[in-house]
């Protein structure tokens, strides 16, 4: 998937696996995000949208 701007540039391709088991998701068990999860007013807020899912290419 892509980078989680502004934290991580939308270029840093990178894996992910979440689960929400502490806090039921109406969306599944392993959607990226959760609609009934808001950040906290703070420094960084995350983007709504689910960042993009890349190709895998394999490591050589």
């Amino acid at each position: 998937m892509e980078g989680h701007e502004p934290l991580l540039p939308a270029q840093l391709h990178h894996y992910d696996l979440h689960a929400w088991i502490f806090k039921p998701n109406p969306l599944g068990l392993f959607h990226p995000v959760n609609p009934d999860v808001k950040c906290p007013d703070g420094p960084y807020t995350f983007l709504e949208e689910v960042p993009k899912s890349v190709p895998h290419h394999g490591v050589q």
